[in-house]
């Protein structure tokens, strides 16, 4: 099939084949629709496809694929059809290059997945200073998570391992603290001494949706906070002597 240089469409779908999706299929590169919706492939989806950069159509749906949409496929930009649900845990990972690679396909349908392991991740990378690293590959402009400098993930792409040893890590002072609608409170500075101190060394501070104790903070945003009065229960058995209906028993005697 990597032959057929010139084909332009390619629809396979509702048969019975098995194994993972052909990566020659990566070489028909002026194909414009590939449709393989229930064909009855498994495993990853091969990076080749990435090379496909004319596809207007995509429908991978219904098969049990496995795995994260692979990062070359960021380079197809002219897709209007994308269709990825299935059977597997097949999933698009909800980073900000693959979300905005999304935005502008008229249709698509399928799972997106794993956006609290990239927060967490681009989180690390931005409080150990990652632009220092010794080696910050695949780090500042994230697509997968293994595509990142020591992070190693399961068949599925979930992250089961970070070793980032000898990587020239350094702590980065806290500037900004947020923690608005959390349920968190500033504690008063007899139970955390110096914590109103440590609050006005940042730069932005966010009022909390519900705080222990007022703190102003000069020169910086001022803190919200209102006592929260202990509330306290009281329960009273009531007791009732019983009324017996005896409306039964008086019609009967009648």
């Amino acid at each position: 099939m990597a032959g057929l240089t010139s084909l332009e469409t390619l629809d396979i779908k509702r048969n019975k084949m098995e194994g993972p999706i052909p990566p020659e299929i990566g070489n028909l590169s002026k194909l414009e629709v590939l449709d393989l919706a229930g064909a009855g492939f498994s495993g990853p989806v091969p990076s080749e496809l990435g090379n496909l950069v004319n596809l207007r159509r995509l429908r991978l749906n219904a098969n049990s694929l496995d795995g994260r949409m692979p990062t070359t496929m960021l380079d197809i930009s002219g897709l209007i059809d994308l269709l990825w649900g299935g059977r597997g845990s097949l999933c698009v990972f909800a980073t900000k290059r693959f979300l905005a690679w999304l935005a502008p396909i008229e249709r698509t349908s399928g799972p997106v997945c794993g956006g609290e392991e990239a927060f967490v991740l681009d989180t690390l990378y931005s409080a150990t200073n990652g632009q220092s690293w010794t080696s910050s590959r695949g780090w500042f402009d994230p697509g997968l998570p293994i595509d990142r400098h020591g992070v190693t993930t399961d068949t599925a792409g979930r992250v089961v391992s970070i070793d980032l040893s000898g990587n020239g890590l350094v702590d980065v002072p806290l500037r900004e603290l947020s923690y608005n609608r959390t349920g968190l409170c500033v504690p008063p500075d007899d139970d955390a001494a110096g914590f109103s101190s440590w609050l006005r060394t940042l730069e932005v501070h966010d009022d909390s949706w519900l705080c222990c104790k007022r703190i102003p903070l000069q020169g910086r945003r001022s803190v919200d906070v209102r006592v929260a009065p202990p509330l306290h229960l009281t329960v009273l058995p009531m007791l009732q002597r019983p009324q017996p209906d005896s409306s039964i028993l008086d019609a009967a005697a009648r």
